[in-house]
């Protein structure tokens, strides 16, 4: 969730909270009719009053439609299709390419560590890696390597298509985050 969402989230939980606690003093007559009319009455013909009140409403019924057709999007898998078989599909989880990956780089000689991200593509998935390497490992070559070995490892291993497997070499990557 995007920061100016969580902000609108908060905004929208604190207006209903006031108006949650408006009803319950009203049941309870503790706000009356008389007390609304005073109110009102106070802040009518203020312009500042006007001019944020409208401001407010606006936000609160742009921000309730725009909640209203994203709670009705349908979730989006974070699998890939591998098979469409008579008994059903057949989906790999990005976790488990994720983990794939790892595995076959490490099997490349000065390879020191990676951390990999996979997304799905349109017809298969890009594998992006951030790797450290020994340091006399020949950069190019080890590079050239390491997508070698993960390309045709997840091909072989899943069936998924991989369009795509930048590498980018740093020496300071740690797999423990």
């Amino acid at each position: 969730m995007k920061a100016t969402e969580r902000v609108l989230v908060v905004f929208f939980a604190l207006i209903m909270i006031v108006v949650s606690v408006g009803m319950v003093l009203s049941a309870w007559n503790m706000i009356t009719p008389n007390d609304v009319a005073d109110f009102m009455e106070t802040v009518n013909g203020n312009i500042l009053f006007a001019v944020l009140a409208t401001v407010i409403a606006l936000m609160l019924f742009l921000y309730s439609i725009r909640v209203m057709f994203v709670s009705t999007k349908k979730p989006t898998l974070s699998a890939a299709l591998i098979k469409v078989s008579e008994t059903g599909s057949i989906r790999i989880s990005i976790d488990t390419v994720n983990t794939l990956a790892v595995k076959f780089a490490r099997g490349v000689e000065n390879v020191r560590d990676v951390r990999i991200n996979t997304l799905m593509a349109e017809q298969g998935v890009d594998v992006y890696i951030r790797a450290a390497m020994t340091p006399d490992a020949n950069v190019p070559e080890v590079s050239q390597n390491l997508q070698n070995a993960i390309k045709t490892g997840i091909e072989e291993h899943t069936g998924l298509f991989v369009k795509n497997v930048p590498v980018y070499v740093d020496n300071s990557v740690d797999t423990s985050k």
